[in-house]
């Protein structure tokens, strides 16, 4: 009867066994699953950022650089938009900064080409990736392009101001030395447009004082510098 009693306690001990490393072994294979669940999650969001092809074979909104004029100091940009505008862009690799140089509209999107309105044609190769503009080419980059940044500070060194945008196009400048309004420009003045501010009265005021401002206001590539008329420099700098 004793012999029964450790044969059956010893079978019970091995099926206890056999469980639990069934058990351990369920929880092993379970583990790779979820990392390779996050894994396609991390992918997923990445993938949201890539640009795809339009239907004419090029992308939108991105930047095709020049490379050509870069040991004397300058790149070359343009950016096909959606609406049939092509934007032209330098930048001086010197100052850290880039302007908008010219703007086509009404451009005519075909199969990779593009016919601008002095009839002039330019062809995407490479699956989109470059751009043949007869003198030069262009190449699909990963520079930023975006318009201003509202609610942040632009700090131009030489007149030791920052300027404010805020999203209603209300332009404020600021003197360092105080943090108070210098003078600022009310948003109905303003005519806001891609990577440019255009100032339609051009007036300030301080002291009742009334002066000239530059008409037009230059933002970069980037959303990163504001260049006026008089070519001062406004960087954006991050808060840290």
């Amino acid at each position: 009867m004793k012999r029964k009693q450790k044969i059956i306690v010893t079978l019970v001990a091995v099926i206890m066994i056999v469980m639990i490393a069934l058990l351990l072994n369920n929880i092993k294979t379970i583990e790779p699953q979820n990392t390779t669940s996050n894994e396609t999650e991390i992918d997923v969001t990445t993938s949201k950022t890539i640009k795809e092809l339009n239907e004419h074979g090029f992308y939108y909104d991105v930047p095709y650089e020049d490379r050509s004029e870069e040991a004397d100091g300058e790149m070359f940009y343009v950016v096909l938009k959606s609406d049939n505008t092509i934007e032209f862009y330098v930048e001086y690799l010197d100052k850290k900064c880039s302007i908008m140089l010219d703007k086509e509209t009404n451009c005519v999107y075909s199969n990779n080409k593009v016919t601008l309105s002095n009839g002039v044609e330019l062809t995407f190769k490479n699956n989109g990736k470059t751009l043949d503009a007869i003198e030069c080419v262009y190449t699909y980059c990963e520079v930023e392009y975006r318009d201003v940044y509202y609610g942040v500070k632009y700090y131009f060194p030489e007149r030791k101001e920052y300027m404010v945008i805020s999203s209603d196009n209300t332009v404020k400048l600021y003197k360092n030395i105080s943090d108070m309004p210098y003078y600022s420009i009310a948003g109905t003045e303003i005519v806001k447009s891609s990577h440019m501010l255009t100032l339609e009265q051009e007036k300030i005021s301080r002291n009742d004082l009334e002066e000239k401002l530059p008409s037009e206001w230059y933002i970069g590539i980037d959303g990163k510098t504001i260049i006026d008329n008089f070519y001062d420099i406004g960087y954006f700098v991050e808060s840290k």
